[in-house]
């Protein structure tokens, strides 16, 4: 009878020591849970500086350029007047990301698309040629350079002043 009862006593001991070591993790897991619940997961990316790279003029006078970062950060309005054939001006984008996740490029978003063939026809025979972004992948606090070049091409055609706005806008996506 004695052993029966000390047998009782130590399997109770057992639950009760299972009991207060489950309240213990419980408790941790809630901790952890709250700090993560209390993490926010920001989302933001945006074009932190903008700086002109190198200029070159094709002729006496020097070609021109502006440049406006809207108050989002996430739009790049330029301005290019090119003034005689082999004017260039290079330009280099700084894009960050300022949230808290990785995020991934898809591309950079242009206005107009000076690619499609009504819009050539606009500013024909300049170029412009961007770095290609898609699938870059910047981390929290992390910079990604993009440069923007563009270019008046020699043509035999007529050769005249070429002014015209250019825009660059960031598509980007959280990093799976």
């Amino acid at each position: 009878m004695k052993k029966r009862i000390n047998i009782r006593n130590c399997i109770i001991i057992i639950l009760c020591f299972t009991l207060v070591c489950l309240g213990i993790g419980f408790s941790v897991v809630a901790v952890q849970l709250q700090k993560e619940k209390n993490k926010s997961c920001n989302y933001e990316v945006i074009f932190s500086e903008v700086m002109k790279s190198s200029s070159v003029k094709g002729s006496e006078v020097e070609p021109t350029s502006s440049f406006k970062i809207d108050e989002s950060g996430q739009l790049l309005d330029m301005n290019f007047t090119l003034n005689a054939p082999r004017d260039e001006i290079t330009y280099i984008a700084v894009i960050k990301n300022e949230g808290t996740v990785p995020i991934e490029m898809v591309t950079l978003m242009t206005s107009p698309d000076y690619t499609d063939n009504y819009f050539k026809k606009l500013i024909s025979p300049v170029s412009i040629k961007l770095d290609d972004v898609s699938g870059k992948v910047i981390e929290p606090d992390g910079k990604l350079e993009v440069k923007i070049v563009v270019y008046y091409n020699p043509s035999t055609g007529v050769i005249s002043k070429k002014t015209f706005n250019y825009k660059l806008g960031i598509i980007s996506k959280i990093k799976v």
